[in-house]
């Protein structure tokens, strides 16, 4: 996967970073990838705590 995959990817899991890709740009893809390894990891997280409220 290429830098510009991993932007788009990291756009694509959170909003917050729309508009935002020269910043990202600016990262290298260690920390891109760090940033879409948190963004999953949140939402496994909200997952869980969802079901759990469930159940």
């Amino acid at each position: 996967m290429n830098k510009q995959e991993l932007i788009r990817k990291v756009v694509e899991s959170d909003d917050r970073y729309k508009g935002r890709e020269a910043f990202l740009s600016e990262l290298s893809e260690m920390d891109l990838k760090g940033l879409l390894k948190i963004h999953r990891d949140n939402a496994h997280q909200e997952i869980q705590d969802s079901l759990a409220t469930i159940f």
